[in-house]
């Protein structure tokens, strides 16, 4: 007996914007995306640029005579947060192209289980990287705000020399806070056209989910890499009279991990919901008229009807056990380590930062 298989909604709605003029694409991931550099190497220009701008700065207006501050090694003081900001620059970047190039990869991956026309797919691929200017400036000023109350935070509670360096490290974390909110605004716009993509056009095999992976691919690849950016953070608050300021970031990135997990694979969800309940209802219809059949019939056929209520029952067992979700086990096993990243950094940055104080001292 198979599985009922989904059919598309009427109608076509187009997930993503349309409208060229109005639409776009950040011009550094364009600049990368035309460069086609790998994620790698993206990063590693960004950290070191950085640096270098770093290193320039604070030898013509800082503290810094070379490398060195008041006669030793940067890294060596609290100036080493710089290499950390290096990291926030650069990390954030390089993770945002492999989440766009993998939905790529996985809206391609997708196409034999989407209800699509030829011309509809390839209006939607190509509308997959743009993004409404409007949105793009909206989610930038908001990091641009919670940039500038996040610093406020830290320069009332820290009291080091670093934290009192407010003509580079303002501009600093505002531009830093202006970044990552971009990308963490493509990266939750993404999982809606995903959601949209797996609840509109989305073709269910109860039996056979494995098509619809590329969902969860796309929402492990998205937490991932807020978590994975978020876990550089951690050292930044390593001092407690940081850490309310600590806590209330890591509570407010689990959410948002949380959020961008489940936000891809809300549609599919929805459409495995959709069919498996009609399907139930389908199966249970067929064991009731199968019942009064075997009541109404005489012995052979009766038998007959016995052998197919079994039947009838075990797969509706079957169907009333499947998962509505596109997940496996591992992709929550690996979401948990992902979990575990920023409160696992910051614990180990503070453990480390007594070891090396206890070693020079």
């Amino acid at each position: 007996m198979a599985a009922s298989q989904s059919r598309p909604r009427p109608g076509y709605t187009a997930p993503m914007p349309r409208a060229r003029r109005t639409t776009t694409l950040p011009w550094t991931l364009r600049m990368i995306e035309r460069s086609g550099v790998t994620p790698f190497w993206v990063g590693f220009a960004v950290a070191a640029g950085y640096l270098a701008l770093s290193l320039l700065w604070h030898n013509l207006a800082g503290p810094y005579h070379g490398i060195y501050v008041h006669d030793v090694p940067f890294w060596r003081t609290g100036w080493r947060v710089e290499l950390v900001f290096g990291l926030l620059f650069a990390v954030p970047l390089s993770l945002a192209t492999w989440v766009l190039r993998g939905a790529r990869r996985d809206f391609d991956a997708l196409r034999p289980v989407l209800r699509l026309s030829e011309k509809e797919a390839a209006a939607m691929r190509a509308g997959l990287m743009r993004f409404r200017r409007r949105d793009l400036v909206i989610a930038g000023l908001s990091g641009i705000a919670a940039g500038f109350a996040l610093n406020a935070a830290v320069t009332l509670l820290l009291h080091s020399e670093v934290a009192h360096d407010p003509i580079w490290r303002v501009p600093r974390d505002l531009v830093l806070s202006w970044l990552v909110a971009r990308l963490v605004f493509i990266a939750l716009e993404l999982g809606r056209r995903f959601s949209r993509l797996g609840e509109e056009h989305a073709h269910v095999d109860l039996l056979d989910p494995r098509p619809l992976a590329p969902f969860a691919r796309f929402a492990l690849r998205s937490a991932g890499s807020i978590l994975v950016s978020a876990s550089l953070c951690a050292p930044l608050f390593e001092e407690l009279e940081a850490l309310p300021v600590t806590i209330a970031i890591v509570v407010w990135i689990v959410l948002l991990a949380v959020g961008a997990l489940l936000l891809p694979v809300r549609g599919v969800h929805r459409r495995i919901r959709s069919v498996k309940r009609a399907e139930l209802w389908r199966v249970r219809g067929m064991i009731s008229a199968t019942r009064q059949n075997a009541l109404a019939a005489g012995h052979p056929q009766a038998l007959a009807s016995a052998a197919a209520l079994q039947g009838l029952a075990a797969y509706l067992t079957l169907v009333s056990g499947l998962s509505e979700w596109p997940f496996e086990t591992a992709t929550l096993v690996q979401f948990g380590a992902y979990l575990a990243l920023p409160v696992g950094s910051w614990l180990g940055g503070a453990i480390m930062e007594r070891l090396v104080a206890l070693w020079f001292h």
